[in-house]
């Protein structure tokens, strides 16, 4: 298998680059069905929480092209009349989608401010090998070959020469609790999985060591998360599963919906214990 190390591609360049990416599999692991999960993809709208995340990224990761990937709305625009909403289409064609409000813009510059307030945090960055790095690689599913993409928020260089790679993710609570939630909920360890295969194909890494800097939005207060490697293999399982599904749905241009025929349905296992308790 291939691998191209890309450094230096804006978010207009890594959306031409024809492969596959981890929020589609993730989309097909965690949508009801695979129709849904092509109509996300297809209709992709970043969600303000996405927003926010994404600008912070390239606040800390892309200092030097941040501000001229990004076009920030006035605060007090509305998406109302043809006017504004052909500004905003041109607006969203022109900067290939990172288009925000201006109060995204506060808000990041106010994360971005808290981030450095850890010192764990500053040594990260002060350790920093490569910031929004590109890596574009062939993966072999039932023996056709699918290319893949990511795009990596940081790899770090410890004092012994080995990379290790992160991911940051703004969040409201990043406790044990909720973070091993949105771990399904979002299928962050597919993800995880997704990005190891091509750092691992890149030869950047050999080992699953891989970590997620959690930054609160309304405390600034910054968490260190590690995936366990049973979870991680799990995403792996899920990804390549994604993959095949991708595959079949891509050759024969059918993406199924919910079945025709009636299907038979009951209350969670959990909803019925809470019944049987009482």
């Amino acid at each position: 298998m291939t691998a191209k190390i890309l450094e230096n591609i804006s978010d207009a360049e890594y959306n031409e680059i024809q492969a596959v990416r981890s929020s589609t599999l993730t989309a097909i692991a965690t949508e009801p069905t695979m129709a849904h999960a092509k109509r996300k993809s297809e209709n992709f709208k970043k969600t303000d929480a996405m927003m926010l995340g994404s600008l912070v990224d390239a606040m800390l990761f892309n200092p030097e092209n941040w501000s001229k990937e990004w076009y920030f709305l006035p605060e007090k625009f509305k998406l109302q009349g043809d006017a504004n909403i052909k500004l905003y289409d041109e607006k969203m064609l022109e900067f290939n989608g990172n288009v925000a409000r201006f109060k995204h813009l506060q808000e990041a510059r106010a994360l971005y401010d808290g981030f450095f307030t850890s010192k764990f945090n500053r040594t990260i960055y002060e350790s920093l090998k490569y910031a929004q790095l590109v890596i574009v690689w062939d993966t072999v599913i039932d023996g056709v070959t699918i290319t893949c993409k990511l795009k990596a928020d940081g790899i770090l260089e410890d004092k012994d020469g080995l990379l290790i790679p992160f991911d940051l993710k703004t969040i409201n609570n990043a406790s044990q609790k909720n973070w091993s939630r949105h771990i399904e909920d979002y299928g962050y360890h597919i993800q995880t999985a997704h990005y190891l295969d091509g750092l691992k194909t890149a030869k950047l890494v050999d080992n699953d060591d891989f970590f997620h800097i959690l930054l609160e939005k309304e405390t600034n207060f910054t968490a260190r998360r590690l995936i366990d490697s049973g979870t991680i293999d799990a995403g792996a399982t899920l990804r390549v599963n994604s993959l095949k599904k991708w595959l079949k749905a891509e050759a024969s241009g059918i993406w199924e919906g919910y079945p025709e025929t009636p299907e038979l349905s009951n209350i969670s296992h959990y909803a019925m214990q809470r019944i049987t308790e009482e």
